[in-house]
Formats: C-alpha cells, sequence, structure tokens
C-alpha cells in the first residue's frame, strides 16, 4: 500500500503536458492582445522556456516529477516542431 501511494504522489505526465499546452495557449493569446503582432510564431520555441523553467522547477521541488516530466516532454515537441515549420518556412520562401 505504501509504495502505490508514492507513486500516485508522483503526478501525472498527461497532467503537464495539459498544462504546457494551456500555458502556450495563454502566453500565445495574451501576447496578441497586449501587444501589436504578438509573439512571432517563430519564436514560441525558445519564448517558452521563460515559463516552462519556472513551472518545471515548481513541479519538481513538490515531488510531481511526472508532471514536471511532461511540461518538458511538450516543450520538446514544440520546439522540434517550431524548428520543422521555420526550416519549411526558410527554405520555401527564401
Amino acid at each position: 500500500m505504501e509504495e502505490y501511494q508514492n507513486e500516485e504522489d508522483k503526478g501525472s505526465v498527461a497532467l503537464g503536458i495539459f498544462l504546457a499546452i494551456g500555458l502556450h495557449v495563454s502566453v500565445a493569446g495574451g501576447s496578441s492582445i497586449l501587444l501589436f503582432g504578438g509573439i512571432p510564431i517563430f519564436a514560441i520555441g525558445l519564448v517558452q522556456l521563460v515559463y516552462i523553467i519556472p513551472a518545471a522547477l515548481y513541479f519538481n521541488t513538490k515531488g510531481k516529477v511526472r508532471t514536471m516530466q511532461g511540461l518538458w516532454l511538450a516543450a520538446v515537441v514544440t520546439f522540434l516542431v517550431n524548428a520543422a515549420c521555420y526550416g519549411y518556412f526558410v527554405v520555401t520562401f527564401a
């Protein structure tokens, strides 16, 4: 029984992924409202570090390691997709 409770307390990878998606949406929506033109779409892969790192550190200190892993997983996928799309547009429209 004790082992089961320890596994449950480590958080959820899915929660981390959905939290990262929510942060992406809120930052992209908020920046488009507050700034003229918002954050350029090609910069989201690097801009996300501003809010992913503090969120990951928060969950790590709370012992929610799996939630932190979900955050990093979503951040890496976002970066790779963003880099691939940026590369495609640079090659296509250059």
